[in-house]
């Protein structure tokens, strides 16, 4: 098990990513000892299920606001409402004009984009509302 968490990790595979599957295999492994199908858990590596992301940075409102000038007028509302509404870049690709109320001061994001194998897209049908 070690040896396979050391290849893991030497071949590029996320910390985080090889956290998981190191959890799922051990309750897989539990699973397996509770069953009376093999004696001991070999998932004994220490800290092997810990997921230590370092933490992102936050841009500044400054930062945010001179991004959304260097883009253009083009781009600048997509900048904004992920900055400020958290929006996902699904649900901002799938953003009409229409979905812009500015005297209301509000935007239905009602649909996602999905982008699958093979280049194709998906529109999905969804409903948030930010305000």
């Amino acid at each position: 098990m070690r040896r396979w968490y050391k290849l893991m990790l030497n071949a590029g595979v996320g910390t985080p990513t090889v956290a998981k599957a190191y959890v799922l295999l051990k309750a897989i492994f539990a699973t397996a000892v509770d069953h009376g199908l093999i004696r001991r858990n070999p998932c004994r590596v220490k800290g092997g299920g810990s997921q230590q992301s370092p933490e992102r940075p936050v841009p500044t409102i400054r930062q945010i606001d001179d991004l959304a000038e260097a883009v253009g007028a083009r781009y600048r509302a997509l900048v904004l409402l992920a900055a400020f509404c958290s929006l996902r870049w699904g649900e901002l690709a799938a953003l009409r004009r229409a979905d812009i109320d500015l005297r209301a001061h509000t935007v239905k994001v009602e649909r996602t984009l999905h982008q699958l194998s093979g280049g194709r897209a998906l529109i999905r049908t969804i409903q948030i509302s930010c305000r």
